[in-house]
């Protein structure tokens, strides 16, 4: 027999592709309302625990009504099944398509001296697949344990140092804490640094580009959204790299984006800072401490929140005027809101504001000096698009009570 026709036919009977599409036991790809609700496996439901094996009986039940039916309801079917959620949050009802790629890895390239030293490389780029896929995804697609999930994110693809995957927007990791995909982005971005932290030079980064979608929206489009994002971050105008380029396209049709710097080049201590953090390190931070449901806390908050967002929104001259000055930016945020509800907020989240302000106004400076030609007024307004997304996305996740 020809020897092309043997080793084809051996490929196809042998094909990792043919066993992950017609095995038996072959893990199924999620869909995007499971992906989006991935929070419900990980939580507590009115104190009693949410099993796994409940919520997965009936994402099972809503397949075989898919069989039978031609329609999928999984939103549905969680409120009236056993695991009886009381409400689904909105972010529940979207998906986050991630693309990533590495930086500055042709300078690190270019320094390695010989065949022994490419030969390692690899293998730390390959390290970095292998556990970046345990972080995000766990062993439920390269082992076949669906109770190892990891982050709850399905690795489209991880060769080398480009990534495709989708994310829930937030869910909870193994020890129940939230995991936002700001986390995700910092923890994969960090997991890639520390593979090269050893090496001479300026360690290779991890730029992304991310798209918020809700589960409806074209995904060809949405994919498509996401590989732009990152696109866009990857030209000579951002020579610093290291970027997370974000957009959330709301179902409603409101669309907000911002490009957030990861370096640290400039860290604190700032004025009103509760810890040395760099602007991005600030970002999470914040998202870490606000970016959690309404349940339980008092209502007003989130009418609050809406005010604080419609003054940042209307009033962006005027907080560029005040420079980042920490003083004048207090005394601007005591101005307008100096109702009686806000009194509880003004030495807590007014002062984190301010100095996430101040912060975010040094690093303009340093960014304008390296890709801008000096010009510090559009690095500042690029650091307030990042804190009106990060006071959006806030709102996004405490917009509805979790369940």
């Amino acid at each position: 027999p020809d020897a092309m026709q043997v080793f084809l036919h051996g490929t196809n009977r042998n094909s990792f592709l043919r066993k992950a599409a017609f095995h038996p036991n072959a893990t199924r790809f999620p869909s995007l309302p499971e992906i989006g609700t991935h929070e419900l496996r990980m939580i507590r439901e009115n104190s009693d625990p949410i099993h796994r094996a409940a919520y997965d009986r009936v994402v099972e039940a809503d397949q075989e009504d898919f069989g039978r039916t031609g329609e999928l309801d999984l939103y549905q079917q969680l409120q009236e099944g056993e695991v009886g959620v009381s409400a689904l949050a909105e972010y529940h009802r979207y998906a986050t398509y991630v693309h990533a790629d590495g930086d500055r890895l042709g300078g690190t390239i270019a320094g390695l001296r010989n065949e022994e030293d490419l030969h390692a490389f690899s293998e730390r780029l390959g390290r970095f697949a292998h556990q970046a896929n345990a972080q995000l995804a766990g062993g439920r697609f390269t082992q076949g344990e669906p109770d190892q999930p990891g982050l709850g994110a399905v690795p489209v693809y991880i060769g080398g140092d480009d990534l495709l995957l989708l994310s829930p927007v937030l869910t909870r990791d193994e020890k129940g804490d939230v995991v936002t995909v700001f986390d995700l982005v910092d923890r994969i971005g960090r997991l890639f640094q520390t593979q090269f932290k050893d090496l001479d030079g300026p360690s290779p980064t991890l730029s992304f580009g991310i798209g918020i979608h809700y589960v409806k929206h074209p995904m060809r489009e949405a994919n498509e959204s996401a590989r732009r994002l990152l696109a866009a971050v990857k030209t000579p105008r951002h020579k610093l790299r290291d970027r997370l380029h974000l957009e959330v396209r709301k179902h409603s049709g409101g669309t907000f984006r911002a490009v957030y710097f990861k370096g640290d080049a400039v860290k604190g201590p700032f004025p009103g800072a509760k810890e040395n953090l760099s602007p991005w390190g600030m970002t999470l931070e914040l998202l870490n401490q606000h970016a959690r449901p309404l349940q339980g806390r008092k209502g007003g908050e989130r009418t609050f929140l809406n005010s604080l967002i419609a003054a940042v929104r209307e009033q962006r001259a005027i907080l560029q005027a005040l420079n980042g000055e920490p003083v004048r930016l207090e005394a601007w945020f005591r101005n307008n809101f100096d109702e009686p509800h806000h009194h509880g907020f003004q030495q807590t989240l007014f002062q984190e504001l301010a100095a996430y302000l101040h912060a975010g106004y040094e690093q303009a400076r340093h960014v304008a000096e390296q890709e801008l030609n000096g010009d510090v007024r559009q690095a500042q307004e690029e650091f307030l698009d990042c804190l009106y997304m990060t006071l959006r996305f806030i709102q996004f996740i405490r917009g509805h009570d979790a369940p």
